[in-house]
């Protein structure tokens, strides 16, 4: 690895890695990197048995092959038991991990087995046109569970136009594919197959792949799948006797409406179908849950189309509503999560700016300001006709934050009781005239958090509404 120039090619040899008994090569420290400027270096092990086997690394996290670099191929080898990623790709371009399992004399071919680390594939660092193919991920030769204890294939950090399969085998992981981070875009799977993965087949977080949504699934029967997708979608349909993808039928488009209609013709028996889409800028989306439905309607030609429901605004107050405890712990964007709500058609949402639970408050947070980010919250959902309930939770997260021990008896002395009383006045005078009503704190004496005595809450109550009222 560290002597490879650019254009070569390191093959192992038969005569001393037999491919009908693979020689296991034991690294003692972490493998060199394959960084720039070194380009289009290859790595064959298709036509031998090559294992590299990490046990023996030491460092909570050592990763396998590295590659720094562009247009790299790596095939035909078995990368086990190291304690980070098996093959990892970061700021690198036209990287192939894997080929065609069929091709060479070597047990697994121009696949890899990547199977015993915690990750199998890790792709990170703005990648880019990246192919991963015909790999063995979380399984033995054999076929038996050898899963990656997290993610078989992890794609994060903005990485981009990403090709997972055909042909890989992503079974018995902590999740078959997770692709993480907004700026993760035009990452593509295709006809690969899943089986017993911990989290289930594909996971989609934080808005990757441009927030794509599973298809939502209208109708099915044993060879026959219709629903909605994004518009001009491709519908990738699959049957499973689990949640996850475990034998690909094929696919179709669906139409500009996102309406898609399926007929599979060797669907098996007694299984149910289960689908995944992914639309004209190459972003595939998770899989939808399956689906397995006895006709009662049958012998139509028309695809069901969606209903168009109505949003907030449109609507009088249907007694409809939601919650959220703490807005510091709604992800980015606050904004999207508006518009989410109004288009559920809520009427009615409850709100507080703290936590309510002492296990996520957010104490680097400001209590007694504001968040901008927050009130264009509130602002959206009360020009939609929403009605807004505030609860009011302070933790008093200056004298935390200077040594003071919260939670702890609440609301025992008149100073915590006026730094309490002027953390409401602040927050009610800031909202007035939008949130429709105030919540004195939830759940007052769950001894486990709040902890406040039922006779200081009383007491409590009797010195704050006056204050809302003047507020």
């Amino acid at each position: 690895l560290e002597s490879a120039g650019v254009g070569d090619t390191i093959t192992f040899d038969p005569l001393v890695f037999p491919p009908d008994d693979p020689a296991v090569i034991y690294p003692q420290s972490k493998l060199p990197a394959i960084c720039q400027p070194r380009t289009r270096i290859t790595i064959d092990g298709s036509n031998a048995g090559v294992v590299i086997d990490g046990r023996d690394v030491p460092g909570r996290w050592s990763n396998g092959l590295q590659i720094y670099t562009n247009s790299c191929v790596v095939m035909g080898l078995q990368v086990v038991n190291f304690t980070g990623a098996g093959i990892q790709a970061c700021d690198a371009r036209y990287v192939t991990i894997g080929g065609d399992p069929n091709i060479g004399s070597g047990p697994n071919g121009q696949g890899n087995l990547i199977s015993g680390n915690r990750v199998g594939v890790l792709l990170c660092d703005s990648c880019e046109s990246n192919v991963i193919t015909g790999n063995f991920i979380g399984v033995a030769l054999d076929g038996s569970p050898w899963g990656n204890t997290r993610p078989g294939i992890l794609i994060q950090g903005g990485v981009r136009g990403t090709q997972i399969g055909p042909g890989n085998i992503i079974a018995n992981n902590g999740v078959g594919i997770e692709i993480t981070g907004s700026e993760a875009f035009g990452n593509t799977i295709v006809e690969n197959q899943f089986g017993s993965n911990l989290c289930g087949s594909i996971s989609l977080s934080e808005a990757a792949n441009n927030g794509i949504k599973p298809p939502s699934i209208s109708a099915s029967s044993q060879d026959l799948l219709e629903g909605l997708a994004c518009p001009g979608c491709e519908v990738h349909v699959y049957s499973t006797t689990t949640l996850e993808g475990e034998r690909y039928l094929g696919s179709t488009i669906a139409s500009l409406d996102g309406a898609f209609r399926y007929v599979a013709e060797s669907a098996p028996v007694e299984q149910a179908l289960i689908a995944y889409c992914t639309d004209p800028q190459g972003n595939s989306s998770a899989f939808s849950f399956p689906q397995k439905c006895i006709e009662i309607q049958g012998g139509h030609e028309c695809a069901f189309t969606g209903i168009s429901a109505k949003q907030s605004p449109d609507l009088e107050d249907n007694r409809i509503g939601g919650h959220i405890h703490g807005l510091w712990e709604v992800p980015d964007p606050l904004e999207a999560y508006a518009d989410h709500i109004v288009e559920l058609g809520l009427k009615q949402f409850r709100l507080s700016l703290n936590s309510m639970d002492v296990a996520t408050i957010r104490w680097d947070k400001p209590e007694l300001i504001v968040d901008p980010n927050h009130d264009a919250f509130i602002d959206k959902l009360v020009e939609n006709g929403i009605e807004v309930t505030c609860v009011l939770i302070f933790w008093d997260k200056d004298t935390h934050n200077q040594g003071g021990t919260v939670p702890s008896p609440r609301f025992t002395t008149d100073d915590e009781v006026e730094r309490w009383l002027d953390y409401v006045a602040r927050i009610v005078s800031h909202f007035r005239g939008r949130v429709e009503r105030f919540e004195i704190w939830n759940e007052p004496n769950n001894p486990g958090i709040q902890r406040i005595e039922p006779e200081d809450y009383i007491s409590l109550i009797k010195r704050t509404v006056p204050t809302i009222r003047n507020a």
